[in-house]
């Protein structure tokens, strides 16, 4: 397969360039408006093209897309992308605004071309173990940083993205209530409590910037069970009081236990099968639409 990527900054660089250089049956072939780090990229992985110009790159034929740039780009590549009728794997968020995103999801409708948004943190090992258990009670997901407040879109948008979808992935019901709880300073979002309501259970979701230390721990409550998945390393499990500890392995690499070797394989082999995508583009697009209804609820809450 010939795959492009596009933007080659810290996500590229340490998520998906080493994993998609690694498989032999890809040609891949970056781009970005950087010629430094397109040169840098291009000599260690020993690639034969890579162009500055998107233009040149569709001229390649390429099979799919991956975009790693800024979210500020995203709109205009995909646009370009879907519209030259290449599949795109885009990293989250989609874009920043919700109308956007929506649009973007009805151009790939609409021109029968594949999407697929990169919430990595469906496939990481563990997570899959706890969301194979079936239908919890309900789950508390934290996410925890040891940073300053920021700007409430932001915010919400690039990072808290991950706790909403991993928590509705978790929870396997249709969220039809969202409660939103902020802690504002000077205009800055410091730390969001959120309540997903499902007909059938709920999830509580947290982040906070001035937490002591920057930590994710999630709890899903089964019946008569319970388990907790400590920085998405470990397990502990509590089924009618026994106490049981399952850890990923030490030879297995950060890309693995992080989702991201699957993530990207997946999107491959559905692409290359010409198979449904493992995470169904509206699916994600709900996401994006509860982290809008967040960002509203916040900025309505300011004095």
């Amino acid at each position: 397969m010939k795959i492009g990527i596009v933007g080659l900054g810290d996500i590229a660089k340490k998520a998906y360039l080493p994993i998609l250089c690694a498989r032999e049956e890809i040609e891949l072939i970056p781009c970005t408006r950087n010629p430094s780090t397109l040169r840098e990229v291009m000599d260690k992985y020993h690639l034969a093209k890579g162009y500055l110009d998107v233009d040149d790159l569709l001229r390649e034929g390429i099979d799919a897309v991956f975009i790693t740039a800024a979210t500020d780009a995203h709109e205009a590549l995909v646009e370009t992308f879907l519209k030259a009728g290449v599949p795109v794997h885009i990293d989250k968020p989609l874009t920043m605004h919700y109308e956007t995103s929506e649009s973007l999801v009805m151009l790939s409708e609409e021109r029968k071309v594949p999407m697929m948004v990169g919430f990595n943190r469906r496939f990481v090992p563990l997570v899959k173990k706890v969301h194979d258990l079936g239908v919890p009670e309900r789950v508390l997901y934290q996410k925890n940083r040891y940073l300053k407040p920021d700007a409430i879109r932001r915010f919400i948008v690039e990072d808290f993205v991950h706790v909403i979808d991993t928590t509705r992935y978790l929870l396997q019901s249709e969220v039809s209530e969202v409660a939103v709880f902020p802690k504002l300073r000077e205009g800055k979002l410091v730390s969001i409590t959120i309540v997903l309501g499902t007909p059938v259970n709920h999830g509580i979701c947290i982040m906070d910037y001035e937490n002591g230390v920057t930590e994710e721990i999630v709890e899903v409550f089964h019946t008569h069970r319970k388990s907790i998945l400590r920085n998405l390393a470990s397990i502990e499990s509590y089924e009618h009081g026994v106490h049981t500890i399952d850890a990923q392995k030490d030879w297995e690499s950060t890309l693995h236990k992080r989702g991201f070797e699957d993530l990207i394989d997946a999107f491959l082999g559905a692409i290359k099968n010409r198979e449904p995508l493992p995470i169904p583009l509206r699916d994600s697009l709900k996401t994006h639409e509860i982290c809008e209804q967040i960002v509203i609820a916040i900025e309505n809450k300011r004095p």
